[in-house]
C-alpha cells in the first residue's frame, strides 16, 4: 500500500519517466503524485516547486501513466512537498449560527479559509422612530474575536415602513484564526448562506 511522501517513479511515454512523489493516497495504490519535470531529480538540490506537475488518479503498474513505488523520501524533501505543492481541497456551505465562535481552518486540514455570509437585514420604522440592523464578520486569534473585519449596517428611519435589503461580506481567515459573526440592533438578521473555501 502507498504512503504519503514515498518517492517512486511515473511513466509518461514508452521510453520517458520521471522521479515522483506521493502528496496523497487516494485508496490502497491509487495515489496523486508531484513528478519533476524533464531534466530534474531530487538530489540534484532543487526545491520540490521547481519544475514540477501534479498527477492525479493514478494506479501502481508499469504501463503509460502509472506509477512505480520507491523509497520513503528525505524530511528537507517532504517539507518542500508540503509548502510548495498544496492541492486544491473543494469548500463547503456549513450552517454557522450568528453570535457563535468556530474556528474554519479546523475543517479544512488547519488550511486558511475564505468565509463568506450573506442573508438580510429587515428594519421596520415609524416617522419618529428609526430602526437599524447590524453584522459584523469578526475575525483574530482569540477564543472570542473582537476585530472587526466587515461590516454591513441598514437602519430605517422617517416613514412608516418595513424594509429589507440583502448583504454580503468575505474576510480571508488565517489559519488557526476564529471567526463570529456578530449581531446588533433592533432590527433582524437573517444569515441565509456561508460559504467556505479552504486557500
Amino acid at each position: 500500500m502507498a504512503v504519503i511522501h514515498q518517492q517512486g517513479t511515473i511513466r509518461l511515454d514508452t521510453d520517458e519517466y520521471r522521479d515522483a512523489i506521493v502528496t496523497m493516497v487516494n485508496s490502497g495504490d491509487n495515489v496523486n503524485l508531484v513528478a519533476l519535470s524533464n531534466g530534474y531529480a531530487w538530489g540534484d538540490g532543487h526545491a520540490g516547486s521547481m519544475g514540477t506537475q501534479v498527477y492525479t488518479n493514478i494506479d501502481i503498474g508499469t504501463g503509460i501513466g502509472e506509477w512505480q513505488p520507491g523509497t520513503q523520501v528525505s524530511d528537507e524533501i517532504a517539507t518542500a512537498i508540503a509548502t510548495a505543492c498544496v492541492l486544491p481541497v473543494a469548500g463547503s456551505s456549513p450552517t454557522r449560527a450568528k453570535d457563535t465562535t468556530f474556528t474554519p481552518s479546523a475543517d479544512y486540514d488547519g488550511r486558511p479559509v475564505r468565509v463568506a455570509v450573506s442573508g438580510t437585514l429587515s428594519c421596520t420604522s415609524t416617522l419618529l422612530a428609526s430602526q437599524t440592523a447590524a453584522i459584523e464578520l469578526r475575525s483574530d486569534s482569540g477564543a472570542t474575536p473582537a476585530t472587526p473585519r466587515a461590516v454591513q449596517s441598514f437602519t430605517l428611519a422617517g416613514i412608516a415602513a418595513t424594509l429589507t435589503v440583502p448583504f454580503f461580506m468575505s474576510y480571508d481567515v488565517p489559519a488557526g484564526d476564529a471567526v463570529k459573526f456578530v449581531t446588533s440592533g433592533a432590527g433582524t438578521v437573517t444569515i441565509a448562506h456561508v460559504n467556505e473555501t479552504p486557500q
